[in-house]
């Protein structure tokens, strides 16, 4: 959302835009929110070690409706903590995708059972941990960024996502996505 500039005696002076903002009009308050829209990921690689096959992917079943991630794959081990995610973001920046300081490095179960926004996620489609070696299906999931609590300093951006065995450090699998942030105004 462009903002005017304000002038000041000798500087010009540029307010930025927050997310989750409350902006009063006469009539009503609306509450500026984000919504994160998918574009494409992949899984480029995986260890036949720990995976039968994996699988990610973004879809959408009309021109209206949302996009939805879909995860899919078989494991060939019991996951718990011994599974670790390290989620790398890059900021896309002057025709190119930069890396910026925001990391997650989060181990399985922790996820599952304490986070409220992925791990409620799971939790919601019946995911328990630790995950028994079998088949899994995250189907349509769209991201409710109502529960997300932190602000994001960039509208599009790249995920880079491998995980790793916690203890040896192999890897599992290598996944990326490209995503971006719309904003979003909500009544009160």
């Amino acid at each position: 959302m462009y903002k005017r500039p304000v002038f000041n005696d000798q500087a010009l002076i540029l307010k930025p835009v927050i997310f989750k903002l409350i902006h009063f009009n006469s009539e009503r308050t609306r509450r500026l929110t984000a919504v994160l829209v998918p574009e494409r990921g992949n899984v480029t690689s995986w260890s036949d070690k720990y995976l039968y096959y994996a699988r990610g992917y973004v879809t959408r079943t009309s021109r209206k409706s949302p996009y939805y991630i879909n995860v899919e794959g078989k494991t060939k081990h019991t996951w718990g903590n011994n599974v670790t995610a390290h989620l790398i973001f890059y900021e896309y920046l002057h025709n190119e995708y930069r890396r910026t300081f925001i990391e997650a490095h989060l181990r399985g179960c922790d996820v599952v059972n304490k986070d409220p926004f992925i791990g409620q996620l799971l939790r919601d489609r019946g995911y328990s941990c630790p995950h028994p070696p079998a088949d899994f299906h995250l189907l349509n999931i769209t991201v409710p960024m109502d529960a997300f609590r932190y602000t994001i300093p960039f509208e599009k951006f790249r995920v880079e996502a491998e995980l790793t065995h916690t203890d040896t450090k192999e890897s599992i699998a290598k996944a990326y996505g490209y995503a971006s942030l719309k904003p979003k105004y909500t009544d009160n």
